[in-house]
This record gives C-alpha cells, structure tokens and sequence, in this order.
C-alpha cells in the first residue's frame, strides 16, 4: 500500500507508510512529558528552600540570621553577626537571663512568699513581728520602729541590755543605799566619811539639847535622802513609844526624817 508520503518513482514525489507518522507521536510526547517532569522538580526544589529558611510567619528563623564570613562561631568572641540563638558558644547569656529571638533578656521570676518561723529575716518581716529578726546581744528590738538600736548610756532612754550596773546614767539605782558612779556608769553602795560611832554620838546630844534621852538606836546603814548621802538609824525615845527615823549628814547635822 502505497500513501501520501510514499515515495512513487514514475511520479517524482515522496511518499511514507503509517509506521512513520506513529514514530513521530510518540517523539512529540516523550519531549513534552521530560518538559512537565523538569518543570515539577524545579518547582518542589524551590519551595523546599523558602521552607527551610523561613519560620511560622514567613519571616527568616533567627537560627539562621545571615553571619558575616569572616566571623566565626566558637572562636570566644561575640561578633555583630552573631548572637545567642545563631551561636549560642560565643554569645552567652547571663546566669538570670535567657535568650529570647536572639536577644538576652532578664528571667522573670516569681518573689516566694516570706515565712515567718523559716529561720529566714526576710524584707518583709521585722525583729517585732517575726522570730526570724532577731537582735544582736548588745541590741534591742524598738517597739515602736521595729528595728534593731543599739542603746546609748546617757541618752536617758534605759534600754536593755542596760541596767543599773553597765548604766546607772538611765538606769538609775533601786537600792536606796545606793548611788550612781558617773565614772563607772555603776551603781555602788555609798560611802561616807562620817563613821557610825560618830553618828550615834551627834544624835545621843541632839535629844539631850531637848531633854529627852535615848534608849535605843539600830542603824539602817548609808541611805540617800532628797538625793544627798546620809546615815540613817531608827531611834526609840524614852517619852514615845515608837521608834523615828532620823539621819546625819556628812557635815555632822542631824534631822528626823518623815515616815518612809
């Protein structure tokens, strides 16, 4: 059988069989299935890349911020390029810091709740509220401003640890038979010049002036009166039943004294 495209010799013209034209198909379809196949692996190629350089939002991960060439990463220096989420060896945060996008930034932390009775004085507990703020041995806790002072001798103000024996300035002495040494800051017993028997003497005469005699005299010792230093006895008269205080002076003068 003879077609168009056969090739007829006493014509002069071309012809070919229907075995040509069915090569000639599957030419054009195997060029333009290699066509679509090239075209689909460069576009999965393509937005495989975007992918990976981009995060949740499109925008570039900061793992993977550009870095300068010349900086290296582990070589101890933070450069501009780097920082603590692309080079984490180099750009290191603060012990009360995290990396937050790159950037140091300040832990947030939550402030625990102060206990008292944890053996702890925290800010918010006082020595008068709290067994936890306890005082120095040579300090107190001031009621009124909650703080531990320590006291000062002389400031009128007798304040524990003080007392009448390491401050007879504010404490002042309980014993009448007593009296502040401002040198010492202590209270001692109190001394005079002016012996018992001398005493006993000058108030024997002070009653015999009046005409009255003396049957018995017990000494109570060195006493202050009105804050001066005197000997003071209990004398029993011969006209009166009861007994009297009276008291000498250091200059020898001698008084009964009220009722104490």
């Amino acid at each position: 059988m003879i077609d168009q495209y056969s090739t007829d010799d006493s014509a002069g013209q071309y012809q070919t069989d229907d075995a040509g034209t069915e090569i000639d198909k599957k030419k054009v379809l195997f060029i333009v299935s290699g066509i679509v196949v090239v075209t689909v692996l460069m576009a999965l190629l393509i937005f495989s890349f975007t992918d990976r350089d981009s995060d949740n939002d499109g925008r570039p991960s900061d793992n993977d911020l550009p870095v300068d060439p010349k900086a290296v990463c582990g070589d101890g220096k933070c450069d501009k390029t780097e920082n603590c989420a692309n080079c984490v060896k180099d750009c290191i945060c603060k012990a009360d810091e995290e990396c937050s996008k790159g950037i140091c930034v300040e832990k947030e932390t939550t402030p625990e709740k102060s206990k008292c009775g944890d053996g702890v004085c925290d800010a918010s507990e006082n020595c008068f509220d709290c067994k936890d703020c306890r005082c120095e041995t040579d300090e107190r806790c001031s009621p009124a401003e909650k703080v531990c002072i320590k006291p000062v001798c002389g400031d009128g103000n007798c304040m524990s640890p003080e007392d009448p024996y390491t401050c007879c300035l504010d404490c002042f002495c309980v014993s009448p038979g007593e009296q502040c040494n401002t040198d010492t800051n202590k209270c001692e017993l109190i001394t005079l010049s002016l012996t018992e028997e001398r005493a006993r003497e000058l108030i024997e005469s002070h009653y015999e002036s009046d005409g009255k005699t003396v049957i018995s005299m017990n000494s109570r010792g060195p006493w202050k009166w009105d804050g001066v230093p005197i000997l003071l006895f209990e004398v029993t008269l011969d006209s009166q039943s009861w007994s009297s205080k009276v008291g000498v002076y250091e200059d020898e003068k001698v008084e009964e004294l009220p009722a104490m």
